[in-house]
């Protein structure tokens, strides 16, 4: 049967699945199962939020479409936060998804949908780090200045059995941190064999270094202004620098050692707001600041190394 104009359009897809599904089935089957329920309703009211639209389910995978890239977009970026608020709690198994999210056409034929671009967005999924959102340049072009996100860029890749020029970019996610396997290879990353390579996102080692050196820059800054910052403040400074400067800025807002907004400031940080390196109190402070975020950083470096 041929296919009429009107079974097909172009769309926001979305392509999730779940990293080591069928491993976690093998170890814990009804461990798993009531995993995958949980799994299935978060996904399932987030794309309800966004407007989008289950097309169907693959076992543990999802595939949606929506009416536009940025609700694709955030839809997928929710799911991973709420999983990393999951996967934070104490006696938690963690839950990792990849997600890959693309702009092309479907193709509909009776129950099923086909076309090239749930391919796309199925291989950068498999591309995606686990915890991650990956992207292609399409859905960049369309996001960019409408909503509020960070991305690494990939560069231009290769994916299995798709012949265009794919250039891809990923949203990072605090969920790689419950990764076992972050250091190795990225699963379904074919290299580009021509002259411009993918860049390779930073190792986990130089994020730890450059989330210290973030942190020192920031506390430094507090020392020389002798008042807490606020968060628009440090973004202003350092939220050029990645994800990782996110991850300190939030933490240091987390601690009180970050004001969220200006009138937040407490009385002590406007008496400050003039240079007062030489009050003793201050000093104190700042050295009582540093001491404690230092001890943060340090329990949250070990853990990571314990973890790995």
């Amino acid at each position: 049967m041929a296919m009429e104009h009107k079974d097909y359009r172009l769309a926001a897809i979305m392509y999730t699945d779940i990293v080591g599904f069928s491993r976690m089935m093998e170890k814990d089957e009804a461990g798993t199962l009531e995993l995958l329920h949980y799994h299935n309703r978060l996904v399932e009211e987030a794309v309800i939020r966004r407007h989008g639209t289950v097309i169907k389910t693959i076992g543990d995978a999802f595939l949606v479409d929506f009416r536009n890239t940025v609700e694709a977009l955030q839809c997928a970026m929710e799911i991973q936060e709420a999983l990393y608020a999951r996967n934070s709690q104490a006696d938690t198994s963690p839950l990792l998804l990849r997600i890959g999210v693309h702009l092309g056409d479907i193709y509909f034929y009776e129950n099923d949908a086909l076309g090239e671009g749930i391919n796309i967005a199925s291989r950068l999924q498999s591309l995606a780090r686990p915890g991650c959102v990956c992207f292609s340049q399409d859905v960049y072009n369309q996001v960019l200045n409408k909503i509020d996100f960070r991305a690494d860029k990939l560069g231009k890749v290769s994916l299995k059995n798709i012949s265009k020029e794919i250039h891809a970019y990923e949203v990072a996610s605090l969920n790689i941190e419950f990764d076992p396997d972050r250091d190795k290879p990225r699963l379904g990353f074919i290299p580009d064999k021509s002259a411009e390579k993918p860049v390779a996102p930073p190792s986990l080692e130089s994020a730890k270094a450059d989330m210290d050196a973030i942190k020192t820059a920031i506390l430094s800054d507090i020392k020389t202004t002798g008042r807490r910052l606020t968060v628009d403040e440090a973004l202003s400074r350092y939220g050029d620098r990645g994800v990782e400067a996110q991850e300190v800025i939030a933490t240091l807002a987390d601690r009180g050692l970050l004001l969220k907004r200006l009138h937040e400031s407490s009385p002590e940080d406007q008496a400050r707001g003039a240079p007062t390196s030489n009050s003793s109190d201050l000093a104190t402070d700042i050295g009582k600041a540093v001491e404690g975020i230092a001890r943060v950083i340090q329990t949250q470096v070990a853990n990571w190394q314990d973890a790995g």
